[in-house]
Protein backbone atom coordinates (compact mmCIF):
# COMPACT_ATOMS: atom_id res chain seq x y z
CA UNK A 1 0.00 0.00 0.00
CA UNK A 2 1.11 3.24 -1.01
CA UNK A 3 1.36 5.85 1.58
CA UNK A 4 0.09 8.94 0.52
CA UNK A 5 -2.12 11.94 0.97
CA UNK A 6 -4.02 11.96 3.50
CA UNK A 7 -3.11 8.81 5.26
CA UNK A 8 0.46 9.66 5.36
CA UNK A 9 -0.14 12.92 6.37
CA UNK A 10 -2.36 11.89 9.62
CA UNK A 11 0.43 9.23 10.31
CA UNK A 12 3.06 12.07 10.81
CA UNK A 13 0.61 14.31 13.16
CA UNK A 14 0.61 11.11 15.56
CA UNK A 15 3.75 9.64 15.25
CA UNK A 16 5.49 12.76 16.18
CA UNK A 17 2.73 13.94 18.61
CA UNK A 18 3.44 10.71 20.22
CA UNK A 19 7.11 11.31 20.36
CA UNK A 20 6.42 14.40 22.23
CA UNK A 21 4.03 13.43 24.72
CA UNK A 22 6.16 10.27 25.48
CA UNK A 23 9.17 12.50 26.23
CA UNK A 24 6.98 14.04 28.50
CA UNK A 25 6.08 11.40 29.97
CA UNK A 26 9.92 10.28 30.77
CA UNK A 27 10.44 12.87 31.93
CA UNK A 28 8.08 12.65 34.55
CA UNK A 29 5.35 15.47 33.42
CA UNK A 30 2.32 12.90 34.34
CA UNK A 31 3.34 11.46 37.49
CA UNK A 32 1.93 11.81 40.57
CA UNK A 33 3.03 13.72 43.49
CA UNK A 34 4.78 16.50 41.06
CA UNK A 35 4.42 20.20 42.22
CA UNK A 36 1.40 21.05 39.49
CA UNK A 37 -2.08 19.59 38.45
CA UNK A 38 -2.26 16.94 36.25
CA UNK A 39 -1.44 17.55 32.59
CA UNK A 40 -3.95 16.38 30.24
CA UNK A 41 -3.69 16.34 26.48
CA UNK A 42 -6.22 17.14 23.67
CA UNK A 43 -5.29 16.73 19.93
CA UNK A 44 -6.97 19.54 18.96
CA UNK A 45 -6.39 23.68 19.49
CA UNK A 46 -9.23 23.95 22.10
CA UNK A 47 -12.25 27.26 21.53
CA UNK A 48 -10.39 29.42 23.45
CA UNK A 49 -13.47 31.67 23.47
CA UNK A 50 -14.46 29.48 26.90
CA UNK A 51 -12.48 28.76 29.53
CA UNK A 52 -9.80 26.26 29.10
CA UNK A 53 -8.50 24.37 31.71
CA UNK A 54 -5.04 24.95 33.59
CA UNK A 55 -2.53 22.35 32.27
CA UNK A 56 -4.16 21.71 28.88
CA UNK A 57 -1.46 20.61 26.30
CA UNK A 58 -3.22 21.13 22.81
CA UNK A 59 -1.54 19.40 20.02
CA UNK A 60 -2.79 20.65 16.25
CA UNK A 61 -0.86 20.73 12.95
CA UNK A 62 -1.08 21.78 9.69
CA UNK A 63 -0.05 20.87 6.34
CA UNK A 64 1.61 22.82 3.06
CA UNK A 65 1.71 21.82 -0.11
CA UNK A 66 4.58 20.28 -1.86
CA UNK A 67 7.53 21.69 -3.55
CA UNK A 68 9.73 20.02 -5.81
CA UNK A 69 12.78 18.97 -5.07
CA UNK A 70 14.50 19.62 -7.91
CA UNK A 71 13.97 20.72 -11.84
CA UNK A 72 12.72 17.41 -13.48
CA UNK A 73 12.33 15.36 -10.48
CA UNK A 74 8.77 14.01 -9.07
CA UNK A 75 9.81 13.89 -5.74
CA UNK A 76 8.28 16.56 -3.90
CA UNK A 77 8.90 18.04 -0.04
CA UNK A 78 6.16 18.26 1.87
CA UNK A 79 6.40 20.64 5.40
CA UNK A 80 3.81 19.88 8.13
CA UNK A 81 4.16 22.45 10.89
CA UNK A 82 3.04 21.00 14.66
CA UNK A 83 1.55 23.40 17.04
CA UNK A 84 2.25 22.82 20.98
CA UNK A 85 0.07 25.11 23.04
CA UNK A 86 -0.10 24.83 26.65
CA UNK A 87 -2.14 26.59 29.12
CA UNK A 88 -0.42 26.32 32.32
CA UNK A 89 -1.41 27.04 36.02
CA UNK A 90 1.66 29.58 36.25
CA UNK A 91 4.24 30.87 34.45
CA UNK A 92 7.06 28.28 35.59
CA UNK A 93 4.99 25.78 34.60
CA UNK A 94 4.03 27.20 31.00
CA UNK A 95 7.91 27.61 30.28
CA UNK A 96 8.85 24.59 32.06
CA UNK A 97 7.09 22.66 29.72
CA UNK A 98 7.27 24.10 26.41
CA UNK A 99 10.96 24.34 27.57
CA UNK A 100 10.96 20.42 27.59
CA UNK A 101 9.35 20.20 24.59
CA UNK A 102 11.70 22.45 22.71
CA UNK A 103 14.81 21.11 23.96
CA UNK A 104 13.64 17.20 23.04
CA UNK A 105 12.69 17.93 19.61
CA UNK A 106 16.07 20.32 18.79
CA UNK A 107 17.78 17.51 20.06
CA UNK A 108 15.99 14.75 18.30
CA UNK A 109 16.07 15.90 14.70
CA UNK A 110 13.95 13.79 13.37
CA UNK A 111 11.47 11.55 13.89
CA UNK A 112 9.79 7.94 13.17
CA UNK A 113 6.68 7.75 11.58
CA UNK A 114 4.58 4.74 12.65
CA UNK A 115 1.41 2.72 11.07
CA UNK A 116 -0.94 2.92 14.17
CA UNK A 117 -3.85 1.51 12.27
CA UNK A 118 -2.33 -2.07 12.70
CA UNK A 119 -2.38 -3.92 16.63
CA UNK A 120 1.71 -3.68 16.49
CA UNK A 121 2.44 -0.18 15.00
CA UNK A 122 5.07 -0.32 12.09
CA UNK A 123 7.94 1.95 11.71
CA UNK A 124 7.46 3.58 8.08
CA UNK A 125 9.82 6.10 7.18
CA UNK A 126 11.25 9.11 9.31
CA UNK A 127 10.33 12.72 8.90
CA UNK A 128 13.05 15.49 9.95
CA UNK A 129 13.00 18.40 11.62
CA UNK A 130 13.43 21.53 9.96
CA UNK A 131 15.48 23.43 12.20
CA UNK A 132 14.67 27.15 10.91
CA UNK A 133 11.07 26.53 11.81
CA UNK A 134 11.69 25.66 16.28
CA UNK A 135 10.30 28.38 18.16
CA UNK A 136 8.41 29.03 21.07
CA UNK A 137 6.99 31.72 22.32
CA UNK A 138 4.04 33.75 24.19
CA UNK A 139 1.09 34.24 22.27
CA UNK A 140 0.55 38.10 21.58
CA UNK A 141 -2.16 39.71 23.32
CA UNK A 142 -3.50 37.80 25.28
CA UNK A 143 -7.26 38.10 25.99
CA UNK A 144 -8.73 35.95 28.88
CA UNK A 145 -7.73 34.98 31.96
CA UNK A 146 -7.14 31.68 31.07
CA UNK A 147 -4.55 32.64 28.23
CA UNK A 148 -2.26 34.45 30.64
CA UNK A 149 0.03 31.41 30.91
CA UNK A 150 -0.41 30.80 27.55
CA UNK A 151 3.28 28.95 25.75
CA UNK A 152 3.86 28.08 22.42
CA UNK A 153 6.18 25.75 20.75
CA UNK A 154 6.27 24.98 16.67
CA UNK A 155 8.25 23.35 14.48
CA UNK A 156 7.90 21.98 10.63
CA UNK A 157 8.62 18.55 10.25
CA UNK A 158 9.93 17.88 6.27
CA UNK A 159 8.64 14.63 4.23
CA UNK A 160 10.28 13.83 1.04
CA UNK A 161 7.25 11.84 -1.08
Amino acid sequence: MALTGGLRDRMIIASVGNAVVDSLSVSGWFDSGRYHSDISVVDEFPDITSAVQPNTLAISSATSRGEPVELGSSAQEHLTTMYFDFFGESDAVARHLIGDIFEFVWASGRFPVYDYQVTTPTLEFYVSLDEDTLDQREPDNPNNSWETHWRICSFAVRDMR
